[in-house]
């Protein structure tokens, strides 16, 4: 199976750890958004209609489902976690023999939610997911970087 060819949409059962590798809570599914460009309308002269121009990514979210995190998101900011979990629990199917650890490192900070809700947003500055220390994803807002799979996306555009 080539790892770089993943699609990992969902992380279940997940530990949530800092960069020091302490645990800081878990999460029974963490939502991994795709993201999006940002367009601006262009019309000059003589043009006949506008035309879209792409300006960057915008700032996608993730959705951290039954999260038992506490007062993470008032204690740091932005938010600097790991959250890690096994492959099985994210891709159907999957061969026991394959099974690997899945790392997703995340920056951001954490939105409020609504009082009785089981979610809470994640606004991302950067994503970097890796199987088994191999990089699938790596995404940073910043630095205007998106790459999925080893091939550049923000050049390929």
């Amino acid at each position: 199976m080539n790892q770089q060819s993943l699609q990992i949409q969902r992380l279940k059962n997940v530990e949530i750890r800092d960069t020091a590798d302490k645990l800081l809570g878990d999460a029974s599914e963490i939502i991994l958004p795709l993201p999006k460009w940002s367009f601006i309308e262009h019309k000059g002269l003589g043009m006949a209609s506008p035309m879209k121009l792409p300006v960057g990514l915008e700032q996608p979210v993730a959705i951290f489902v039954g999260a038992n995190i506490g007062t993470l998101g008032m204690v740091i900011q932005p938010s600097r976690l790991v959250c890690k979990c096994r492959l099985r629990d994210c891709v159907p199917n999957m061969i026991p023999s394959n099974d690997r650890e899945v790392s997703c490192e995340m920056a951001g900070h954490f939105s409020a939610g609504a009082p009785h809700s089981n979610q809470q947003q994640f606004s991302l500055l950067f994503l970097k997911l890796c199987v088994g220390g191999t990089e699938i994803e790596l995404f940073d807002l910043l630095s205007n970087i998106w790459r999925k799979g080893g091939r550049d996306l923000i050049s390929s555009h």
